[in-house]
């Protein structure tokens, strides 16, 4: 299970707006580079208010290991495979259209990238509705009204 921990920044209907600092994790991970969140940005993540948190609440957000990988997978493994097989079956276009076989496998690359991306969009609507692939929050760590413990009890 993924987890993380955000502030409420808004609630709407029975959504929560939760915003997710960077963490360690974000520092560690071997994707950082090709990440599109900017260093030091928050991460906005929407999840389903079932807890009742309010504005302002510390809250868990979790979401099974097993979804974020199939996710990922999918989003990365298939530009590429459309790409090159695209590109492979452009090769053939060289016999059916009088031109270059780097020309005809160029015109076959982009054509499959832009059909895996096709792909991948619609594999984003699916996903939308099925309620695994959402993050959750799972518990209040501290209320908006509460005040954090401190170090000193004098």
């Amino acid at each position: 299970m993924v987890r993380e921990q955000g502030t409420v920044e808004e609630i709407k209907g029975d959504n929560a707006f939760i915003r997710i600092e960077r963490t360690s994790a974000c520092a560690a991970c071997e994707s950082k580079a090709s990440c599109h969140i900017e260093a030091g940005k928050p991460i906005l993540v929407e999840a389903g208010n079932d807890i009742n948190a309010g504005e302002g609440d510390r809250v868990e957000v979790s979401m099974p290991t097993a979804s974020v990988m199939k996710i990922s997978a999918f989003v990365y493994i298939v530009p590429v495979a459309g790409l090159i097989l695209g590109a492979f079956l452009g090769g053939g276009l060289t016999y059916l259209i009088p031109m270059g076989d780097n020309a005809s496998r160029v015109i076959g690359g982009v054509l499959g990238l832009g059909l895996s991306l096709a792909v991948v969009i619609y594999f984003d609507r699916l996903v939308r509705s099925r309620p695994e692939y959402h993050p959750k929050m799972t518990r209040i760590i501290r209320k908006a009204a509460e005040t954090p413990p401190s170090g000193d009890n004098r």
